[in-house]
Parts: structure tokens; sequence; C-alpha cells
């Protein structure tokens, strides 16, 4: 039952990624070439081209996005699960059966859009679970028309999210790297 609703409650965020939002971000640090720092938690920032806009997520947690133009969408996520009741350790002890369980919740919930890649993988130094979807088909108008690309990985018990939309035709991988290679994780 625990992962049931571990399970339901990850899908509420995922979906929520890609909602518009308004508001001011007080967990930035402008640079001098118009980029952003923005720190998700005490371990892990991430560079967002421009000022994101932030937004308190009702499942708890933030969720920051940034429409860069008509075409591009950068979104970053962090929320510490331990209201829900789980642990870094249990996250640990799951492995990468806590990525199954999530990708099968996630996947169940995307009406029209095609996973092109899923895999599991070690991003500096984190265990982590990359994405790639394609809306071409989705009649979810956040997805719709897009090419999505998703990272995310625990940092004890905060789940951490980034999200590359595109509705370029000439969306690729290496697009989403830039921002994710933007990312820091200090220990």
């Amino acid at each position: 039952m625990k992962k049931l609703f571990i399970l339901i409650f990850l899908v509420t965020i995922f979906t929520s990624l890609s909602a518009q939002t308004k508001g001011s971000n007080t967990d930035t640090e402008e640079a001098e070439d118009d980029t952003t720092v923005l720190f998700m938690s005490e371990h892990v920032k991430v560079v967002f081209p421009a000022r994101p806009e932030m937004q308190t997520l009702p499942t708890g947690g933030t969720l920051y996005l940034l429409n860069k133009d008509a075409q591009t969408t950068y979104t970053a996520m962090g929320i510490d699960l331990g209201s829900i009741g789980l642990t870094a350790d249990f996250v640990k002890s799951e492995g990468n059966k806590l990525w199954e369980q999530l990708k099968e919740a996630i996947f169940s919930q995307l009406t029209g859009v095609s996973i092109t890649k899923d895999q599991t993988r070690i991003f500096k130094g984190r265990n982590s679970l990359y994405i790639e979807l394609d809306g071409i088909n989705s009649e979810d108008v956040q997805f719709k028309g897009k090419k999505a690309y998703t990272l995310l990985f625990f940092e004890g018990r905060i789940l951490n999210q980034f999200m590359y939309l595109s509705s370029s035709k000439n969306s690729k991988p290496e697009d989403a790297n830039v921002f994710f290679n933007s990312i820091i994780i200090e220990n």
C-alpha cells in the first residue's frame, strides 16, 4: 500500500511539471551572462538560461519553469518525500526497482505519448532515470507536438526532476544534455 501511495504521488508530481506557473523565485543567484543558478537543495543546483518562475506544488515541493521561447521549456522540481514516510535508506534499498515502479506509473498516465527511450544510469555519481518522450500524437496540451527529455534522481529522500521540452522538429537529446550537464551535485 505504501508503494502504491508513493507511485500515485510521484505520477502527480511528474504530470504537473509542465503546468504553466506564475510567481517569483527566491532561491536563485543571477550570473553575469543572464543565466540563473537555482539552488534545488543543499547539495543540488542547476543553471537556467534565464530566471525561471516558481510554483509551490500542492503535493509539496517546488516547481521551477522557464519558457525560454515559443518552442523551448525548461523545468526543475525538487521535493522532499519524507512527508509521506519515504526515507533515504528506503530509496537506497529499492535501487532500480523504484525507477521501474515509477516508469510504469508515469507511462500509464501519458495518453498518446510515445516513450522513445528510458534507461536507468549513473548521473554524476547518482542512480538516475532518463526518459525521452515524443508527444506527436498526444492529446495532452503540455506534450502535444513536443519532445520531452527528463532526468530524475534522488539526493537522499529528495526527488530531483529536470525536464527539457521542445516543439522544434530538430530537437535532439544533446539540446537537453546542455541543461542536464549544468546540474551541480556537491557532496
